[in-house]
């Protein structure tokens, strides 16, 4: 394969590193996007970059090789044309280091340091890349991927609308009323309760349906005959126990940290036997906070003892999957069959758990 890169990685803290003829060079805490090229086997020049220990060949070994620096992303392009190397580092809005990277062409430098947030840092790469033309692809180095639950790993939504369908034609004679009620309550409970595991409770939930539709039933029942229900109609989602062995035979650990109350969510597991796929499990029941919060992730991170530089979440939901994660310098990806953003937002975005292969290959 052939193509045009860039590679990201941050740099824990201020160094000052000498890089070859350049001489000593002071670097900014932070992430720096480094424009590169290979016109032939791209994958074995971004699996040289990934690695720490190397026999120094370009100016980015110096900084790669740094106990400071952690390479994390490549973005790339497939292209036949060496000159889009040169364009792109033209479009990279960062702060060069001058003629690092570019001793071989007349570009001022290939090498931009794109400030401490890493959302920042990846979006502008990719609306460089968007600017350059043509698609762009991610490359990505880990040690651990942390999954999302419902609707990531398993079709809960579907479930649970199968669930509800067949409480409504057992218990009222109005399904739709029943449907309507349930939404009204739950959308209220999740007001009510924002970043709070509460939310998540459908006791309370049913017990306002039977209130308001006067239905003959206990509230603990009608919420076991559901959640019985939607384990009876839960499954995998496509891709998800090919992609966790395919992980797993890698070397690669994975972690579960889902919203939800944990009894729930591990029948969820149980019921379409991934538990045992699984290295460990965290809910926001367990921490007394949703994934909204983004103290939740740092506490999820410090729990199961993984590097957020070394680690991506993997999720179906834009601003709790996505974004929350990116804030804190964890990567994402979105997974999404519907809809997916029209923006660049800093993480790749699949359709199938199966495109996770194209994406997580090289591990530390």
């Amino acid at each position: 394969m052939r193509g045009v890169y860039c590679l990201i990685g941050k740099l824990a803290s201020d160094v000052e590193i000498k890089v070859g003829s350049l001489g000593k060079i002071g670097f900014k805490e932070g992430y720096y996007a480094y424009v590169g090229s290979a016109m032939i086997n791209l994958e074995k020049r971004v699996e040289r970059h990934f690695k720490k220990e190397k026999r120094v060949k370009w100016h980015i070994d110096y900084l790669v090789m740094n106990p400071h620096f952690s390479p994390m992303t490549a973005i790339y392009r497939e292209t036949e044309s060496k000159k889009e190397e040169h364009e792109l580092a033209g479009l990279i809005d960062g702060e060069p280091v001058p003629y690092f990277g570019s001793s071989d062409c007349s570009c001022f430098s290939h090498l931009f340091y794109v400030g401490r947030s890493l959302e920042r840092a990846r979006i502008e790469v990719e609306s460089a890349f968007i600017e350059l033309g043509g698609e762009h692809k991610y490359l990505e180095r880990v040690d651990s991927v942390i999954f999302d639950l419902d609707n990531t790993l398993v079709n809960y939504n579907e479930a649970r609308d199968l669930a509800l369908s067949a409480l409504a034609r057992k218990y009222v004679e109005d399904p739709e009323a029943f449907l309507r009620t349930y939404n009204s309550s739950k959308q209220a409970r999740y007001k009510k309760y924002p970043d709070s595991p509460q939310r998540y409770r459908k006791r309370p939930v049913f017990a306002d349906v039977i209130r308001r539709m006067r239905i003959n039933i206990s509230p603990s029942q009608l919420e076991e005959e559901y959640w019985a229900l939607v384990l009876s109609h839960l499954r995998p989602n496509e891709g998800a126990k090919e992609v966790l062995r395919w992980l797993k035979n890698l070397g690669i650990r994975v972690y579960i940290f889902s919203d939800g109350i944990r009894r729930w969510q591990e029948a969820k597991l149980s019921s379409t036997s991934l538990i045992d796929m699984i290295n460990a499990r965290l809910y926001s029941e367990d921490l007394g906070l949703n994934k909204v919060n983004p103290r939740s992730y740092e506490i999820m991170l410090s729990l199961f003892k993984l590097r957020k530089e070394d680690a991506i979440f993997v999720g179906d939901c834009y601003d709790t999957d996505v974004r929350v994660p990116l804030k804190i310098g964890l990567r994402s990806v979105l997974l999404t069959k519907e809809n997916p953003p029209q923006k660049p937002i800093g993480a790749p975005i699949i359709a199938s758990l199966v495109e996770l292969k194209g994406i997580l290959r090289f591990v530390l």
